[in-house]
């Protein structure tokens, strides 16, 4: 069940239920909600014996066993980064609960807002400068700079652009061999770089090995994208110019944006399970 359509990454407080019982499931997103009728032999939610504990946000390490876990790719999947409130688990029929934390990991040991707006001669202070993204942590308040043209410890210095010439035969390169985020394995990714040349033939980047990659280069003047993962056949995205000239090789500032999402069906054959991955691309320029 996916609720595709819907933003949360907006520094906004959404609401999420999950509802089970028998075949039915409920899956309620603010004011959308999603059903679902399950076919099958038992809905018993699992094994009251053999169940882990509930976990929110991520899962612990030592649950990193891949015959032991109901959805073995969660082990892969980035935690959680947010702020969650009023979480209410209701078994039923005995009624609704507060769960208690039995354990945390990087968790803030308080709830005090640090980022709260101070009004000042009629006028709103706020923590992080030009526009720059306040969250609260053990040691007061923190800013993320990310998404501005500023930098410093509340975003307050200018950031200077920087950017690289090749004579081509230059090359950079990151070794993400003890990196797990360096393996192409999550459900989206996004790949963002800007460039400008007067070369109609280029490689822009490329990431992963020979059975999953992500290449993005420049063809007679043409961005194209090419996408491979282990199991799927090979996918090109090919985008023109609408500059006169019809080319990206123009000498003019381009910005690429590759956006892969991936849907993972499972198939249990003998207690084997097979993934079957649909890449989906779109590039903006």
């Amino acid at each position: 069940m996916r609720l595709n359509d819907i933003e949360v990454s907006d520094y906004r407080w959404h609401r999420l239920t999950l509802f089970q019982a028998w075949e039915n499931v409920k899956l309620q997103l603010d004011d959308t909600v999603l059903f679902k009728i399950l076919n099958q032999n038992s809905f018993v939610f699992g094994n009251l014996k053999t169940n882990s504990d509930m976990f929110i946000g991520g899962v612990p390490k030592d649950t990193y066993l891949l015959g032991a876990m109901s959805s073995p790719l969660k082990r892969h999947t980035i935690s959680f980064a947010g702020g969650v409130k009023n979480l209410l688990y209701r078994l039923y029929p005995q009624g609704v609960t507060a769960p208690q934390i039995i354990e945390s990991v990087g968790m803030r040991q308080s709830d005090d807002d640090y980022c709260k707006i101070t009004n000042i001669a009629s006028k709103n202070d706020y923590f992080c400068r030009n526009g720059g993204i306040c969250y609260s942590t053990n040691d007061g308040p923190k800013c993320d700079c990310s998404f501005t043209d500023f930098r410093g410890q509340r975003c307050e210095q200018v950031r200077f652009d920087s950017h690289l010439s090749f004579n081509g035969r230059e090359l950079i390169g990151y070794d993400v061999s003890n990196n797990s985020a360096g393996i192409i394995r999550f459900r989206s990714e996004n790949i963002t770089l800007s460039f400008k040349t007067t070369h109609s033939r280029a490689l822009l980047y490329i990431g992963g090995d020979r059975l999953n990659y992500i290449h993005i280069t420049l063809d007679d003047g043409a961005v194209v994208a090419t996408s491979k993962f282990d199991g799927t056949e090979k996918r090109i995205i090919r985008i023109l110019n609408n500059y006169p000239s019809g080319r990206y090789n123009d000498d003019r500032w381009h910005t690429v944006t590759v956006f892969r999402t991936l849907t993972l069906v499972g198939n249990l054959v003998f207690r084997f399970l097979n993934i079957l991955s649909f890449p989906k691309i779109s590039i903006n320029c």
